[in-house]
């Protein structure tokens, strides 16, 4: 019985772990997004919104890709 736990404690880590480096890549890559959005020279504050409109398309294409694969 201890073996199982063991294996299962190491399992339980490995799958954190691996949560944790997704979730990483996952904020670094919209980090990266909305870095790119501010770093940009706008002209006015409609070209701005354009780019957040852009970025909030990105993100609900994204949460509709997840939600379809789950399905």
């Amino acid at each position: 019985m201890a073996l199982d736990q063991t294996l299962i404690r190491q399992m339980s880590e490995r799958v954190q772990a691996e949560l944790a480096k997704k979730e990483m890549e996952t904020v670094q890559y919209w980090l990266g997004e909305l870095e790119r959005i501010l770093e940009k020279r706008h002209r006015d504050i409609a070209s701005l919104q354009l780019d957040l409109t852009g970025l909030r398309q990105k993100f609900q294409n994204r949460l509709k890709m997840l939600k379809s694969d789950r399905g």
